[in-house]
């Protein structure tokens, strides 16, 4: 009788543990199976922020670099412009060095180099208004006054230019060459006066130029390479001597 009762047992005991299992099993599929769609999603979701964030930054990075093509292209179009300008009147300088005899084409001479300087200084203007609207401001001037007005190179004739009141000087000096006929006798101090107000505006346009080309150095931050022998400027983008405030 006892040996019925245990093999009744065991049988079941063996049932109830085949029951369990059949519940169980499912059970722990179901759970391991969330848990690997659960890890999938955080790895697929990390892969997509990872993704997310080198969009991201390979974007802010075009941004930046049309951002400083935009700065460098401005700051070329102010060295061109001025240049452009300077270009002009030593072509005129020269050219009406000797001066002309006939009243008419003196006049006409006149009015055509009145013409060409306006659109020189208009394009000149231009530019360092563009400059302003990449943040890079400029000082050109001390005040508006009209294309050939002599005054202000008179009073400031032996101080520092900023470089339109320098390129109209230059200008207003130059137009006494052509004004002034080869026999008058101010010819000679107009062609002084001429000389030294072009020299002026090299002096100020070289100044300028450095100026410009640090900026480009700023905004490229790359290194400049000294070639003329010295220690080398600093890394960085600096375009600046060691040791230069």
């Amino acid at each position: 009788m006892q040996e019925a009762v245990y093999g009744l047992l065991g049988a079941v005991g063996g049932a109830v543990v085949t029951a369990a299992a059949a519940y169980w099993g499912p059970l722990q599929a179901q759970k391991r199976s969330r848990e690997q769609a659960e890890e999938e999603r955080r790895l697929a979701q990390e892969r997509a922020e990872q993704e997310g964030a080198l969009v991201r930054r390979e974007a802010a990075a075009a941004e930046r670099r049309e951002r400083q093509q935009a700065q460098v292209a401005v700051v070329a179009r102010v060295r061109r412009s001025v240049g452009d300008w300077c270009q002009l009147l030593s072509a005129a300088r020269y050219r009406y060095d000797g001066g002309i005899a006939d009243d008419q084409r003196r006049r006409d001479e006149e009015e055509r180099f009145r013409q060409v300087m306006a659109h020189a200084r208009d394009a000149a203007s231009a530019s360092i208004y563009d400059a302003l609207n990449e943040g890079l401001h400029i000082r050109s001037s001390e005040g508006s006054v009209p294309l050939g007005d002599g005054a202000r190179a008179q009073r400031h004739e032996d101080g520092k230019r900023l470089i339109l009141d320098a390129l109209d000087d230059a200008t207003f000096m130059i137009r006494q060459l052509i004004v002034l006929a080869p026999n008058d006798e101010r010819r000679r101090q107009a062609t002084a006066r001429a000389a030294y107000s072009f020299r002026q505006l090299l002096e100020v346009r070289a100044t300028l130029a450095q100026i410009l080309m640090e900026r480009v150095v700023d905004i490229m931050d790359v290194d400049v390479i000294d070639t003329s022998g010295g220690a080398g400027f600093s890394a960085g983008g600096s375009a600046r001597p060691p040791g230069t405030p």
